[in-house]
């Protein structure tokens, strides 16, 4: 059964939360390669039904298992939406279009896979969100071991849940 939490139980929660509680990656998931740009856009630009968004190659790297040594660029950063009159513009549509013939991906050259975000980068964010970060938590977390239940159980909530 899922405890309901209430907003102080939340924020002892989030408080007590460490760098080895937040999973950023499967290590199920062999991603060999990452998109990094398109064309003449630092990220992949994506059109959709209605708007055009990016695609962020920074965060796919880090959900897809490799350090973060270095701050990314601002400009890989950056946010790319077209929407309303823009996204009808057919000469930035052509463009985004066109600049998937010239796609850039990257595989090996990244480095080696790994969790753990370097001092580099955890002192950026540090000074970019103006809270560090913290090292020994408050209260350890719920063991997220599995609750058994017999087949008794099971059979007899799938009886009252019918």
């Amino acid at each position: 059964m899922i405890k309901k939490m209430n907003s102080q139980d939340w924020s002892q929660k989030l408080v007590s939360l460490i760098e080895k509680s937040i999973l950023w990656y499967s290590r199920k998931l062999n991603i060999e390669e990452i998109t990094f740009s398109s064309g003449n856009f630092p990220n992949v630009p994506l059109i959709g039904y209605k708007r055009c968004i990016n695609y962020n190659h920074i965060l796919s790297m880090r959900q897809s298992g490799y350090l973060m040594l270095y701050k990314p660029d601002d400009e890989a950063l950056e946010g790319f939406v077209l929407h309303g009159l823009r996204a009808n513009d057919p000469n930035m549509l052509q463009g985004i279009i066109h600049s998937w013939e010239k796609v850039n991906k990257k595989g090996r050259k990244l480095g080696k896979k790994n969790i753990v975000a370097k001092e580099p980068h955890t002192e950026e964010r540090v000074q970019q969100i103006k809270l560090s970060f913290i090292f020994e938590p408050l209260n350890h977390p719920d063991s997220t071991n599995p609750v058994h239940i017999s087949i008794e159980e099971v059979n007899e909530l799938k009886a009252t849940a019918i």
